[in-house]
């Protein structure tokens, strides 16, 4: 048995035994040594699953050769986080220094002139009027549609026994992606929170202002300006992750990072809206997949609400509310 086939053995046994693939310990270490490195050359060690310590290099502003005219520049350091599928299967991520370790540390990389120095892989900058025009363009849209009065039905007539607090979404989108796309995709996703708080904070009057919050890599200024004037309130990754709590409403539709499985081993939040749960993990790995820890959790502790319509901008997505059997338990 080689090293990887033994790490894989150990790291099902361990989750079998319900050993927590992702926790806020580790999750919030790794995002402090993070901040201290900004933009330095460093270290930052992370425990693996096993309890051995495992060591990523930071290598912020190394240039890496290209083509004879360009190079690469190292940029920023990010968390990746692994499912269970990955840390359990042989895939390209598969290498047994760092076979145990749920988070792995990885840079993105900018492309340049190798003599002027121009950065090549420029995004264009969005005029934050054009963008706050489009993003209430397509609020209005989603105020007017249809889905949205039909959601507004279903969450009112839900008796929701478990106080929801604050609402944390996940993966919604740059806003100028509505307009690059032709799609109201990230606007209507963002504007879904809205939407929720407004009908929560009547459902619970007592319980005073839900808070709002969104983490996504992909914001630009622009975005962060347009949300903060919206009463969302932008999160560097992992501080969403750290925000949820049993007292949250988790957002997220279709996202490239492993939301539910993270989210699910840090708490049992309030309710979710995201991926309708399967009944079998898939047999391919994809972004945010289902677990077998997943499926016993929801099918426990949370009822079921189906979304009307809009799987274009949302995806095929389920509101799950927990259930008020468990609310004493939390």
């Amino acid at each position: 048995m080689n090293r990887l086939t033994e790490a894989h053995a150990e790291i099902h046994s361990l989750y079998l035994s319900g050993a927590p693939v992702f926790t806020r310990e580790i999750i919030q270490d790794v995002g402090q040594q993070l901040r201290k490195l900004e933009g330095k050359f460093g270290k930052v060690f992370i425990r693996g699953l096993d309890g051995v310590m495992v060591e990523f290099a930071i290598e912020t502003g190394r240039i890496l050769p290209s083509q004879p005219d360009t190079e690469f520049v190292i940029g920023a350091p990010f968390i990746y986080y692994c499912s269970i599928q990955e840390l359990t299967s042989i895939n390209d991520f598969s290498i047994p220094r760092i076979a145990s370790s749920s988070l792995r540390i990885y840079h993105y990389m900018a492309l340049r002139n190798k003599f002027t120095k121009e950065n090549l892989d420029v995004v264009p900058t969005e005029s934050l009027k054009d963008t706050k025009n489009i993003f209430k363009t397509n609020q209005k849209q989603w105020e007017d549609s249809e889905q949205c009065k039909q959601l507004t039905s279903i969450v009112q007539s839900i008796n929701i026994s478990v106080d929801i607090q604050q609402i944390v979404a996940f993966a919604c989108g740059s806003i100028r992606d509505d307009s690059e796309q032709q799609t109201p995709r990230s606007s209507f996703q963002h504007v879904l929170v809205l939407t929720l708080r407004n009908i929560l904070s009547k459902k619970q009057e007592d319980l005073g202002d839900i808070s709002c919050y969104a983490q996504d890599p992909a914001y630009s200024e622009v975005d962060i300006l347009i949300l903060r004037e919206n009463g969302i309130t932008v999160l560097d990754d992992p501080e969403g992750f750290l925000k949820v709590d049993d007292s949250t409403l988790v957002i997220s539709c279709a996202a490239q990072v492993q939301v539910r499985q993270i989210t699910l081993d840090l708490a049992r939040p309030a309710a979710m809206i995201w991926d309708r749960i399967e009944e079998h993990d898939r047999d391919s790995l994809w972004a945010d997949p289902d677990s077998s820890r997943i499926r016993k959790m929801i099918l426990e502790f949370y009822d079921a609400f189906e979304i009307p319509g809009g799987r274009e901008d949302f995806g095929d997505v389920v509101l799950y509310i927990r259930r008020a059997t468990d609310a004493s338990t939390t």
